[in-house]
């Protein structure tokens, strides 16, 4: 199948489950972004991670890299890109009725990988599972690399917490969402609908 076609089928996916949503009474909230602003939010994480290696040098000191840590920290990174979208979908299977099956990936733009599900859920697991990549992969080995004074774990941390901008947008995005909502992944676009019962 195309890519296009692929796309297509996604599209008229969500067409139907909306439809069907607002025959159950639902009021469907788009809440989707340009490309452009969940590339700008990283400006948004930026002063933080600047903060967050301050702090660590206050600490530990400052250090420069071995070429060998070097060459491990791009290897490391590329796994932790990838592990990114996987705990989405493990966390996302953990709340979706049909598991597994509900769980996309793919890749978009310039060798973007993502991770869609294919199930409305409940906004506080929706939440969950859009900030986890930041708690597991970020903040905890920015707290472990504070802790032992690691520069690797500190420079992967931080690369993990730049690398989840776009889940904070999405986080802020659903900010004034109701306890009761329901929020499905937009399979073509950045961002979600929000479905709310009248």
């Amino acid at each position: 199948m195309k890519k296009s076609e692929l796309k297509q089928l996604h599209i008229n996916e969500m067409n139907e489950l909306t439809k069907y949503m607002e025959e159950q009474g639902y009021t469907v909230i788009n809440r989707t972004t340009s490309e452009l602003k969940a590339n700008l939010s990283v400006l948004f994480t930026l002063p933080i991670v600047i903060y967050l290696r301050l702090l660590y040098t206050k600490l530990w000191g400052w250090a420069s890299f071995t070429q060998t840590e070097i060459i491990i920290i791009v290897f490391t990174l590329i796994i932790l890109f990838l592990a990114h979208e996987f705990i989405h979908a493990i966390v996302s299977a953990l709340y979706c009725i049909n598991k597994w099956r509900s769980i996309k990936f793919g890749i978009s733009g310039f060798i973007s990988p993502y991770c869609h599900c294919s199930e409305p859920l409940n906004i506080t697991h929706y939440r969950l599972i859009v900030i986890a990549p930041l708690i597991i992969l970020g903040i905890i080995p920015y707290l472990l690399s504070l802790l032992i004074g690691n520069l690797i774990i500190l420079f992967c941390s931080l690369h993990m917490i730049l690398c989840a901008s776009g889940d904070l947008l999405i986080i802020w995005l659903l900010r004034k969402g109701k306890k009761d909502a329901l929020v499905y992944d937009h399979p073509t676009a950045i961002g979600c609908l929000i479905f709310i019962k009248d």
